[in-house]
């Protein structure tokens, strides 16, 4: 959706506002879902709860390529947020609970890597077929080969140990300061990375290059160029999450936290200042990095301290990433600035280095 809908919305009869609240709404639901998800994963069989959780997943992106109305995307988004609650919840709970202590932001690294192969596939493939044969083929092909991996469900837990909620009960209540900071961090992030940039890319490049852009011989459409830069984030975070979660562990997540923080907080204002395209795709590269050292670091804390820690930080991010598209759109609809986009998104992250520095410092942070 990120990779296509900011371009298309105007061919298929959605407003600027309604692209946010189609790209919002998988994020509103799940502050609820994520809870749900969180009670029912430790009460019932996971394996069957994460191979529904895929199937229903693999229905809504048909239904892309079948509806085109406002409210019937809507409510799928709302499905689609429910269906990923269960899945990040599942992958988050196994990839904690089966690594080393000395190794879980390296662990959680890795889990975030192999979730942003299908995250490359889905942003970049679905650029690129969206430019050959257009909306509903597009989602038509990506929806036949979701069904594919539903049965990866039941093998991905095979040998794997059984999480119980016991053991972490004494991790989940202590340190609820540094939770707090925990949850800030998570929502800046959420807000950010998957709600200010991605939800607003597309249609900051359509304003800076129109509808395609020459290189040598070469035409690039925009949706194409839209989903290298957003399949670049997850080409990265496929190959350096494990890296930087290494980083994480080695050096200390608080150290870490701060530093990458600031090194976003950089590149976002960088990106209000430049107007070459090379030099802005390069800048929110370096942003997508620091992302990806953030998310495995904070992430890996916050799976540390439990199943319900594991929720309330992801129902942070959801909270941010919802704000976010309708903060980006709702500028577009009334201002367009794309300056501001990146302004605003400098300024929730150098609110986050501050927080970071004040909050996850003190006796019983993370190291």
């Amino acid at each position: 959706m990120y990779a296509i809908l900011p371009i298309y919305f105007n061919e298929i009869g959605l407003l600027p506002i309604q692209v946010g609240l189609i790209l919002s709404i998988n994020r509103w639901i799940r502050l609820l879902t994520n809870h749900i998800a969180e009670r029912t994963i430790v009460r019932h069989n996971m394996t069957i709860l994460l191979t529904a959780a895929l199937l229903l997943g693999s229905l809504i992106t048909l239904t892309y390529a079948t509806y085109s109305l406002f409210a019937v995307l809507l409510i799928a988004r709302m499905l689609w947020g429910l269906c990923w609650s269960f899945l990040r919840q599942i992958g988050m709970m196994t990839a904690v609970h089966n690594a080393p202590e000395k190794n879980i932001a390296q662990v959680m690294g890795y889990y975030h890597g192999l979730v942003r192969i299908g995250s490359v596939s889905g942003l970049l493939f679905g650029g690129i077929l969206f430019d050959l044969i257009g909306f509903d083929s597009a989602f038509l092909i990506l929806g036949i080969v979701s069904i594919t991996g539903i049965p990866l469900g039941s093998v991905s837990q095979k040998g794997l140990k059984q999480q119980k909620r016991s053991s972490y009960s004494d991790s989940e209540h202590d340190g609820s300061s540094h939770i707090r900071g925990l949850l800030v961090c998570g929502f800046v992030l959420g807000c950010v990375g998957s709600g200010l940039i991605m939800a607003t890319l597309g249609a900051i490049l359509k304003h800076s290059v129109g509808s395609s852009i020459s290189i040598g011989a070469v035409l690039i459409g925009v949706a194409t160029l839209n989903g290298l830069l957003l399949g670049g984030r997850w080409i990265l975070e496929s190959l350096c999450a494990p890296l930087f979660g290494a980083l994480n562990d080695r050096i200390g997540r608080y150290l870490a936290t701060f530093i990458f923080f600031i090194i976003g907080t950089i590149s976002l204002f960088a990106c209000g200042a430049v107007s070459n395209i090379l030099a802005l795709s390069f800048l929110i590269l370096i942003f997508f990095l620091s992302g990806t050292s953030l998310t495995a670091g904070i992430a890996a804390e916050a799976g540390r301290r439990g199943p319900k820690t594991i929720a309330l930080y992801a129902s942070a991010m959801d909270l941010g990433a919802a704000v976010g598209p309708i903060i980006s759109w709702t500028i577009i609809e009334f201002v367009f600035s794309p300056d501001i986009v990146f302004t605003i998104g400098g300024a929730f992250y150098l609110i986050a280095t501050i927080i970071s520095w004040f909050s996850l410092q003190k006796k019983g942070a993370y190291y």
